[in-house]
């Protein structure tokens, strides 16, 4: 599948085979080499995206990849997308900074997969103010849920007591 269409956007085309075909397997072979092309059309639903410039051989190993369920990339994109990942940042959890010892208490027993009335009961508090200090928590935590706060847990080292 290459990009450059002359009437419709290739990444449309992906789409539409992608909801027609479901399992199709799409190679995208193209001269475009950009970051933003390369998400799109993988965003659109190609399974591998190749430059042009890729040797018969290449372009055959490539194709036999796509149909055996890999995603193929070509070489001189991938090392762009490395550098990208190795540049981000990610935080180093350390609930005691952040958090205060009743939302570090909360997160325990939602950890342990408790109701927020089993919490409140076990914390000695108000339902309403678990509420409150679930929702300081999801806040500071940038989570939207139960499982997510699970998660966050895991990544802080804060396992279920029982």
């Amino acid at each position: 599948m290459d990009l450059g269409l002359p009437d419709i956007s290739g990444n449309v085309v992906i789409e539409r085979i992608r909801a027609r075909f479901p399992k199709a397997p799409i190679l995208v072979v193209t001269t475009h080499m950009s970051r933003k092309s390369l998400i799109s059309a993988l965003r659109a639903g190609a399974n591998g995206y190749v430059l042009k410039d890729a040797t018969p051989t290449e372009l055959t190993i490539n194709i036999k990849h796509t149909l055996a369920g890999r995603s193929p990339i070509s070489p001189a994109l991938t090392a762009d997308i490395i550098s990208d990942l190795l540049e981000i940042k990610y935080p180093t959890h350390d609930p005691d900074e952040k958090l205060t010892k009743r939302e570090i208490e909360l997160l325990e027993r939602i950890s342990e997969g408790l109701s927020y009335a089993k919490c409140a009961n076990e914390m000695g508090l108000q339902l309403s103010t678990v509420h409150s200090y679930s929702r300081a928590l999801f806040r500071k935590l940038g989570i939207n849920s139960k499982s997510q706060a699970v998660l966050e847990a895991q990544k802080f080292g804060i396992n279920p007591r029982r």
